[in-house]
């Protein structure tokens, strides 16, 4: 993960400004300590997180998916690959498990300073929600 000063991470912060700021947590890339995630892994820190949703100011929860590394193909349908770049900070190819989580929005307020390693691009949230529709809503057509 960059540090706050260098240029790196400098242009990421760039990426997410916007004129809304519920979409302020569309596609950040947190990486989450596992106690959040339900467990804890000896030696092991967190697994990045992609907020999934435009966020309501009200809103308590953001619904966010769970990210791991993998081989070059998932064994399970319900994942979704993301490669790593300058935009989403992630260091190796990561699966991200189509399958929304809720966390307090706060605890990600906090982490976000530390934690955040970048913004899925605008191809890969395009990509992403398509496929979460797909795997939600398979009668759809989409």
């Amino acid at each position: 993960m960059a540090a706050k000063g260098d240029a790196s991470h400098s242009a990421r912060e760039g990426a997410q400004d916007t004129t809304d700021p519920r979409l302020a947590w569309l596609g950040q890339v947190i990486v989450v300590p596992d106690r959040h995630w339900g467990f804890r892994a000896p030696g092991r820190e967190g697994h990045p997180g992609a907020c999934l949703a435009p966020a309501d100011p009200a809103q308590r929860d953001l619904p966010i998916l769970k990210g791991r590394s993998g081989s070059e193909t998932s064994p399970w349908p319900t994942d979704f690959e993301v490669l790593p770049d300058a935009e989403n900070g992630l260091s190796k190819p990561t699966w991200f498990q189509l399958v929304p989580r809720f966390l307090r929005r706060r605890h990600l307020e906090l982490m976000q300073a530390e934690r955040r390693t970048g913004r899925l691009s605008a191809e890969d949230r395009a990509r992403l929600l398509a496929e979460l529709r797909r795997v939600l809503d398979p009668g759809s057509g989409l």
